[in-house]
């Protein structure tokens, strides 16, 4: 099935993204770690975080949505 928007984006700043917008990270960095390049397992599970923090004028987006990491 097609994707009928370009990315997903929060309404609010604490909108948590959704579980198609974090398979779609987990597959983009090929299920690894952005800081460390380890793979995620049962010990190493994925957390989601901005890559630029909202304070310092991140986006709630896809594109601006922060890697994963252990």
């Amino acid at each position: 099935m097609a994707r009928t928007v370009k990315e997903w984006i929060g309404r609010t700043d604490d909108t948590p993204p959704s579980a198609a917008c974090k398979r779609r990270i987990l597959e983009r960095q090929d299920y690894c770690c952005a800081l460390t390049g380890l793979p995620f397992d049962d010990k190493h599970k994925p957390r989601f975080d901005h890559k630029v923090a909202l304070w310092l004028g991140g986006a709630n987006r896809e594109s601006m949505s922060g890697e994963m990491r252990n």
